[in-house]
């Protein structure tokens, strides 16, 4: 089984999930309208209603997700 997840921060390069053991299928540009990017401490999306976020959406396993979520910090 396969899903689609949306990255808006480092993860958008499928260079740093094949890194993290990921291997990420279907890569599509993709925009979190009412969204804006916010950069601190890590990439975090916040509302903002006349903005949109750009990012990617690739198919992932729910094995990669948890690879890539499982460190303390990033459930």
């Amino acid at each position: 089984m396969r899903v689609d997840a949306f990255f808006y921060g480092l993860y958008m390069d499928d260079a740093v999930l094949a890194g993290a053991g990921v291997k990420p299928r279907a890569p599509r540009m993709a925009g979190a309208h009412g969204y804006a990017l916010r950069i601190g401490g890590r990439a975090t999306l916040v509302k903002a209603r006349d903005s949109v976020a750009w990012g990617m959406v690739y198919s992932l396993t729910p094995d990669d997700l948890a690879n890539l979520y499982g460190a303390p910090g990033l459930e």
